[in-house]
């Protein structure tokens, strides 16, 4: 009986003792980022084992650790935070025998891709057209809301490609089709779409060799000068395209530009109609300058070069038929993409030099354009200075200047299809050095490719 009881105290001894050598285990372990691995702060994590259960939050580094525990089995699990799933399981079974450690828990955040599909002839957003992504084993499609914006969420990092699906009667200005890769943490913005309608109608002025404006007078229904020194109401036009190189101009009041007879004699802002007689062909004369050749194969000419009446009675182009054409569509803010498609910037968002080699569209590549009248405007950076071109042309573009002078000052030249060029107060056009890729300087006698910018507003 004696030793009974001996051997019934011995163990319990050791049971005591093996209760008292587990009652300060611990388990622990880190809430990570599964793309970037850092911990994530301040996510609960829940230990329990049916009869005891406790919750904390993850520190500054991610751990969390739960201590002074007896030898059980332990369920731990995550609570998820909104706008991210999880990478490892959410639950962890665990057997305490001795202390845990990295019983880790991994999350991936939720990403977002977003831009807008937007009319390339005046830049507004187009409501109603399908954007589709994918990853290949992912697709799924939306339609752009009334600005014309679509947005994808709950997107993983990866690579996706997106496209758009083209309207008929329309042509895609851009590309169609974006291949993307949404890096940690990173939403992507104005991956954007533009559109052109076959029929595109830019609105312009023109300007003759003396620098006055062509003019329908009334607004329309009586004849045509260029005798006005500023851009008004009267002197613009809608530029209608009727295919093969071929326009008509109509006049604020909705009534057409004519040549009388065809050609030969004075231009009216008479007609109800689109004939042969208000139909001219649109002659590019190079750097924004054109011709317009009226059915019986003469020109319109601003008789002294300006100041007078409109006719179209010339047999060749020289300066006084020469008009300078001005696209008046003013988006209040945009982005310039050059011809090697990367976007001018305004280093550090303003204060230095200006550069086109950006790959996407963000605060720094977005200029404020504001309209300076007659067909100049100025382009204001990010941090509210503006883009000037240093001692008027002739050297480097930079946006460090707080005021609006000539410098700062640039003619805005329609190029069609969206594109445009700018000329500095000394006459010379920018350039993105190499079509893109380097600095932008205002030192080209002519426009070529490296001083055509397609002009996105955002």
């Amino acid at each position: 009986m004696i030793g009974t009881k001996k051997v019934l105290l011995s163990s319990i001894i050791l049971l005591m003792a093996i209760s008292v050598a587990g009652a300060g285990l611990c388990i622990s372990g880190y809430k990570l980022d599964d793309c970037t691995k850092a911990g994530l702060s301040g996510w609960t994590v829940t230990l329990s084992n049916g009869s005891y259960t406790v919750s904390q939050t993850t520190d500054g580094s991610g751990k969390y650790q739960f201590c002074g525990l007896s030898p059980s089995t332990y369920t731990v699990w995550e609570t998820i935070k909104s706008g991210w799933s999880p990478s490892t399981t959410p639950f962890l079974n665990v057997n305490l025998i001795t202390n845990l450690i990295n019983k880790n828990f991994t999350n991936s955040k939720h990403l977002c891709i977003s831009g807008y599909k937007r009319n390339n002839c005046d830049g507004a957003g187009l409501s109603g057209w399908t954007v589709t992504l994918s990853n290949g084993s992912y697709t799924v499609s939306q339609t752009t809301d009334g600005s014309g914006k679509y947005q994808f969420c709950g997107l993983l990092p990866g690579a996706y490609t997106i496209w758009e699906t083209v309207k008929s009667g329309w042509t895609a200005s851009t590309s169609p089709i974006l291949s993307l890769t949404l890096s940690c943490n990173t939403d992507l913005t104005n991956q954007n779409f533009r559109n052109q309608q076959l029929m595109c109608i830019p609105i312009i002025a023109l300007r003759a060799a003396n620098g006055q404006y062509v003019c329908a007078e009334g607004g329309g229904g009586d004849g045509v000068v260029a005798n006005r020194n500023a851009i008004g109401g009267w002197e613009t036009f809608k530029l209608i395209d009727r295919g093969s190189g071929n326009v008509a101009l109509q006049a604020a009041n909705g009534k057409y530009l004519c040549a009388e007879g065809g050609g030969g004699g004075a231009v009216v802002a008479n007609r109800n109609a689109i004939g042969a007689w208000e139909t001219f062909k649109l002659i590019d004369r190079g750097n924004g300058y054109f011709a317009l050749q009226a059915a019986n194969g003469q020109y319109l000419c601003a008789e002294g070069g300006g100041g007078g009446a409109v006719v179209a009675n010339r047999n060749a182009i020289g300066a006084w038929e020469t008009f300078r054409f001005m696209d008046l569509r003013r988006p209040a803010k945009v982005a310039l993409r050059a011809a090697n498609n990367q976007y001018v910037c305004a280093e550090g968002g303003g204060g230095d030099g200006v550069v086109a080699n950006r790959n996407a569209i963000g605060q720094w590549e977005t200029f404020k354009l504001i309209d300076r009248g007659n067909g100049n405007v100025a382009l204001q950076a990010a941090n509210n200075q503006y883009v000037c071109a240093e001692g008027g042309g002739g050297g480097a573009v930079v946006a460090n200047r707080n005021a609006i002078g000539a410098w700062e000052t640039f003619g805005l030249l329609y190029r069609g299809n969206g594109n445009v060029a700018l000329q500095a107060a000394n006459g010379k056009y920018v350039c993105a050095e190499g079509g893109g890729g380097d600095g932008v300087v205002a030192n080209r006698n002519s426009i070529g490719a490296w001083e055509t910018f397609n002009l996105i507003p955002t």
